[in-house]
């Protein structure tokens, strides 16, 4: 049995803005793969197959740049392939990344090169002295410049905090979101897919992996 009812499993999967789509035929991974040869975007189509005297139709991603001959990648790739590779592989995907993140958050923060806190005192003190008529003009606008390059550079080598909320990412985890994607039309699929997936990475014309948000 499902963990959470459809409606709070919309809750979570929805709190990402998502435009919706002008055509009626809805693509479930428009925009999140790349082709493999030129990096373009892939767009969809479409192919009307009959097997057994029944037509149906495929959806599939294929290199812009194959229209107008810029790239030489003439493979497609199958929206039933790449649907099949996430279903099967989601929650290992997300347990991985959980544990990535979680990973790089606890590791000791490396010590900045430069001491900044030591270089705005230093600039502090530079706007006291020069407010009490110790410096003249040239001599403060030099020194203030000289000490603001020294921050900005410093700033700029400092390595960047990662303070990202996995929430949803381990609220998604404990779903039995399997049963509840059966009961998913296809906009809500789509809606899905793009909540909580920016980029599905190519090997040729499989996925191999994703980056998620």
């Amino acid at each position: 049995e499902p963990y959470i009812c459809k409606e709070e499993w919309l809750r979570i999967v929805e709190s990402r803005p998502i435009k919706a789509t002008k055509a009626n035929r809805v693509y479930l991974f428009t925009g999140m793969m790349r082709c493999p040869e030129c990096g373009r975007t892939l767009c969809g189509s479409y192919d009307n197959k009959e097997y057994k005297g029944v037509k149906k139709e495929y959806r599939n991603y294929r290199c812009r740049g194959r229209y107008t001959a810029t790239c030489e990648w003439g493979r497609s790739v199958s929206e039933i392939k790449i649907e099949k590779y996430l279903l099967r592989n989601l929650y290992k995907l997300l347990e991985d990344e959980i544990s990535r993140v979680e990973l790089e958050q606890n590791k000791p923060k490396a010590k900045p090169k430069t001491n900044i806190r030591a270089l705005k005192e230093r600039l502090r003190r530079l706007n006291i002295t020069y407010m009490a008529g110790n410096k003249t003009d040239e001599e403060y606008l030099q020194e203030d410049a000289e000490i603001k390059a020294l921050i900005k550079k410093a700033e700029e080598e400092t390595p960047p905090e990662v303070n990202r909320d996995l929430t949803p990412l381990k609220e998604l985890l404990e779903t039995d979101f399997r049963s509840l994607y059966k009961t998913f039309n296809q906009e809500e699929k789509r809606r899905f897919w793009r909540s909580i997936i920016k980029e599905i990475k190519l090997d040729g014309n499989s996925a191999c992996d994703v980056i998620f948000f």
